[in-house]
């Protein structure tokens, strides 16, 4: 029986955790400079990067991207695709224009987005953010699948979240029921 609650107790601090954080996060607009998502006019225009560099993004913070998705759209890649400009297997596609993006996925700093249009990325419409701050790591072996990192895919600690508070109440009860 210790067992059931040992691990509702620890699912229940995880999950207040993951709220706080959420809590506080902070949305950055994406070339705020330039009003979008778009290929700088010139090379002194604007950086993304340095634009990212100039600002502490933290953990769970959102990038809002605006775009005209009939020219552009954004791809989360790794740091290889994003130095060379070639993606034949995004981890991610945004195509809807007004893109909300949450920079959580467990024990991962660095993040890389490239415009999806083929030249776009050569012209320097690309972005790498390193988060600042603490970024949390995946509870070691706790009924769940080992850490993302950029080339599994993109996990969401709200989705973690969320699925985490399924399994929270779904315990719960469990326990509640088998101790009367």
């Amino acid at each position: 029986m210790a067992r059931p609650r040992t691990l509702t107790a620890l699912l229940s601090t995880i999950f207040v955790a993951i709220l706080q954080v959420s809590v506080d996060a902070a949305t950055w607009m994406v070339g705020d400079d330039l009003g979008s998502w778009t290929v700088p006019a010139t090379s002194n225009d604007l950086n993304y990067t340095a634009w990212a560099e100039a600002r502490n993004i933290r953990f769970a913070d959102q990038l809002f991207f605006n775009y005209s998705n009939r020219t552009h759209s954004v791809l989360l890649v790794n740091s290889s695709s994003f130095d060379t400009c070639l993606f034949i297997d995004p981890i991610e596609t945004f195509r809807s224009g007004h893109d909300n993006i949450t920079l959580a996925m467990l024990g991962v700093r660095d993040y890389y987005f490239i415009c999806g249009e083929p030249s776009m990325c050569f012209l320097e419409q690309k972005l790498h953010v390193s988060l600042v701050g603490d970024v949390p790591s995946a509870p070691p072996s706790l009924l769940a699948p080992p850490p993302p990192s950029l080339h599994s895919g993109a996990l969401s600690i709200l989705h973690v979240a969320r699925s985490m508070a399924s399994s929270v109440m779904a315990t719960s009860i469990a326990v509640f029921v088998m101790t009367r």
